[in-house]
């Protein structure tokens, strides 16, 4: 495939999504790691799309509203796997763990299942997840329910999060910039600066 080729599909692919990422560059056009981002930097400089950490995004995406759990859900999906297998060779027999909201925490959820492991979420779907899976325990936080997200927030969570002890924390995120993560909602926010 040509070059111009190669940026004509990269651009249209961004303009209809929104975002994209290196991997998926890779994947679909068969290109190595730094073809794909000396492509995206061309159509940076040209104007086409704004680079961002992993990938671009149109200049016209805006996240001006939420996406929901189950949009979440659909997307990255191969790539949320990876970091959920991962992360369980972080989690030792016996450990106490919080498990924050978010599509890539089930995918951990899943593979925490029957573990003797002692959880702690506010995360519904984590909590359901993981309920009926002995020997893990799980402690659901409650609080002030989020439907867009299936999470429990506010000041209940919080004191609860605050009082319980636990090993190791993970939860997601919706972008990283420099050192600091962020995520759409304050609360949920809040409560994942606790767990951490």
């Amino acid at each position: 495939m040509l070059k111009k080729e190669r940026l004509v599909k990269i651009a249209q692919k961004v303009n209809q999504n929104g975002i994209i990422t290196i991997q998926e560059i890779m994947d679909e056009l068969g290109v190595s790691d730094m073809t794909a981002r000396r492509d995206l930097d061309e159509l940076e400089k040209s104007g086409k799309l704004l680079r961002v950490h992993g990938g671009a995004q149109s200049l016209s995406f805006s996240m001006d509203h939420e996406l929901s759990h189950i949009e979440k859900s659909s997307v990255q999906i191969e790539e949320k796997k990876r970091i959920a297998h991962k992360a369980t060779t972080l989690i030792s027999e016996g450990e106490s763990i919080f498990l924050g909201p978010g599509t890539t925490i089930q995918f951990l959820a899943e593979q925490l299942t029957g573990r003797n492991i002692r959880v702690i979420t506010n995360s519904l779907a984590v909590f359901n997840i993981l309920v009926n899976h002995a020997p893990t325990e799980v402690i659901l936080t409650g609080g002030d329910y989020r439907d867009n997200t299936n999470t429990f927030v506010g000041p209940i969570t919080n004191l609860v999060l605050g009082k319980l002890k636990y090993n190791k924390a993970f939860i997601s995120c919706n972008g990283i910039y420099n050192s600091s993560i962020t995520t759409y909602s304050l609360e949920e926010g809040e409560s994942q600066q606790i767990a951490l």
